[in-house]
């Protein structure tokens, strides 16, 4: 285990902004998996720049959207597709940096109570902490933040910024 652990807040802002960055690449240049898991989420859910707008919007560079693609396999280790489904809602954030769904709108979407939402997010969060602590992911935290890949690291209004 590193000296460092990787915490549920590091992996739930690392999700923040790994979907920051998704959405201002164009769907063209998206890989598979990433493409096949906004079928699965649904584009419905989210608040998904049409194709017009992502072409307006500064892409972001390529340390960043490297990052976004490791961080976007950290959904593996999440086997359960509701889980999986609540984890990308709620890391959709709205453009003051709070996720853009609240536990009670996220309760309703699933037809359960919002005490329980949280709680299986929570847990899906955990599956990834613990797979990330255990070496089961290619990121390792303190290389990326050595190399300036660590998407944690960046602001959200510069990931927005208009060309």
């Amino acid at each position: 285990m590193s000296d460092n652990p990787v915490t549920p807040e590091y992996v739930i802002k690392n999700f923040a902004m790994a979907f920051l960055v998704m959405v201002r690449v164009p769907a063209r240049h998206l890989r598979p998996e990433l493409s096949q898991l906004l079928i699965e989420v649904g584009k419905d859910d989210m608040d998904w720049p049409d194709q017009e707008t992502r072409v307006r919007l500064a892409t972001p560079p390529p340390a960043h959207i490297s990052a976004m693609d490791e961080v976007s396999l950290w959904l593996r280790f999440i086997p359960n597709q509701v889980e999986r489904r609540i984890v990308v809602l709620r890391s959709i954030t709205s453009k003051d940096g709070y996720p853009a769904l609240s536990w009670r709108a996220l309760g309703r979407k699933f037809g359960r109570h919002h005490e329980t939402i949280e709680t299986w997010h929570a847990k899906a969060i955990q599956r990834v902490v613990v797979a990330l602590n255990q070496g089961r992911a290619n990121f390792v935290p303190e290389r990326k933040i050595a190399d300036g890949y660590n998407i944690s690291n960046m602001d959200p209004a510069d990931i927005g910024k208009r060309r």
